[in-house]
C-alpha cells in the first residue's frame, strides 16, 4: 500500500486554489493541453510526508504510531498563507506549479521534525527537505509554460488553519492517483 502523510483542505481552501489555477491556465496557450496535467481540486492538500509503499511496516501498526504521536503532542491549530507562486525544481525548469505557503510561528516545521523522529523509528526517512506547498499542476516534456511575472500579476491571498493530520493511500492508476483517507488524527 502506497502511502503519504497529509494535511487535507476544507471545501473554501480548496475553491480558493481552484480560482488561483485557473487564472494560471488562462495565461497558458491552448496548445499546452498536452504538457499540463492540472491537479483535481479533489486532490490538493499538502504533503507532510511521503511514507510510501508500508508493506515493510503493517498499517495496524504505523496507525498506532502515529496515534501515540498525536496523544503525546499537542501542536493546535496551524495557520498557513500562501506565499505565491513556485516551481520545482525552478521557474526556468518548472516540472511541478505550486502556491507557496508560509507558516509564520514555525508550527508546521517543529510538527514535521516531530513526526520524522517518531517516523524514523518505524523505518521511515524522507528523501527530500520539507517545503510546504499546493501542488497545482506537473509539467511534461520539458514545456515551459507561460509564467512571466506570476508573482507580479497574480495577486492572491490564501489563508487557511489545520487542526488534524490524516494517513492516506495513493493508487496509482492508467488515468492518474486516486487519494483515500485511512485514517485522521488531532493536532
Amino acid at each position: 500500500m502506497r502511502t503519504f502523510i497529509s494535511f487535507n483542505l476544507g471545501e473554501n481552501t480548496g475553491n480558493q486554489i481552484l480560482d488561483v489555477q485557473s487564472q494560471i491556465r488562462k495565461r497558458q496557450k491552448s496548445s499546452s493541453v498536452e504538457f499540463i496535467k492540472w491537479e483535481n481540486k479533489s486532490k490538493f492538500h499538502l504533503t507532510v510526508f511521503f511514507l510510501g509503499d508500508i508493506v515493510r511496516k503493517k498499517p495496524d501498526s504505523l496507525i498506532l504510531d502515529l496515534e501515540n504521536f498525536s496523544n503525546n503532542n499537542s501542536f493546535g491549530e496551524i495557520i498557513f498563507e500562501s506565499g505565491g507562486i513556485g516551481c520545482f525544481p525552478n521557474f526556468k525548469f518548472p516540472r511541478v506549479i505550486f502556491i507557496n505557503l508560509k507558516n509564520d510561528n514555525m508550527k508546521v516545521f517543529e510538527f514535521y521534525d516531530k513526526l520524522s523522529v517518531i517516523l524514523k523509528e518505524s523505518g521511515f526517512e524522507s528523501d527530500k527537505k520539507f517545503h510546504p506547498h499546493l501542488t497545482l499542476a506537473r509539467i511534461k516534456n520539458n514545456f515551459r509554460p507561460n509564467l512571466y511575472n506570476i508573482n507580479d500579476e497574480l495577486k492572491f491571498n490564501l489563508k487557511f488553519s489545520i487542526n488534524k493530520f490524516h494517513l492516506m493511500e495513493s493508487k496509482l492508476l492508467p488515468t492518474g492517483s486516486v487519494y483515500k483517507e485511512i485514517k485522521s488524527f488531532s493536532l
